[in-house]
């Protein structure tokens, strides 16, 4: 992994631990929803394990924020917590921050798919080339 994905799976990790914390859950209740290991939720937690756009959707509807709140949390944001009222999956958000957050979530996403793109172009360009390299090994089989 590169230097900047390790940093940003480190502060997404901790982003969601420190939600996961304030909204009173366990690692494993939220494992347990998520219905993963919760070694793995702990991995993830430190950044240690990719977390894809699927799980961390979820989690942010576990923990009743956005995607874009956890990517961009920090400690000036403020949560009302109804854990004991409501259950722990109630509770209202309140940002004060909030300023082009899904403009930098759309540019992570943009990134990230034309990664693949280039992913997928590199890869037929190798199906490519071995079918050529299979073609002319069938033909001087035949030959022979």
């Amino acid at each position: 992994m590169e230097t900047n994905e390790i940093a940003l799976l480190k502060k997404l990790g901790h982003n969601v631990k420190k939600l996961r914390e304030l909204r009173g859950f366990s690692r494993e209740q939220i494992a347990e929803h998520l219905q993963i290991s919760p070694t793995w939720f702990r991995k993830m937690e430190n950044g240690q394990a990719r977390i894809s756009f699927k799980i961390l959707d979820e989690v942010a509807a576990i923990l009743n924020v956005g995607m874009v709140d956890i990517i961009q949390f920090d400690d000036q944001q403020v949560f009302t917590n109804h854990h004991h009222q409501q259950g722990p999956f109630h509770g209202t958000y309140i940002d004060q921050s909030s300023s082009n957050l899904e403009e930098k979530v759309v540019e992570m996403y943009e990134r990230i798919i034309l990664q693949k793109d280039e992913q997928i172009h590199l890869l037929k360009t190798q199906i490519e080339q071995l079918s050529t390299i299979l073609g002319t090994y069938t033909q001087n089989k035949r030959l022979d």
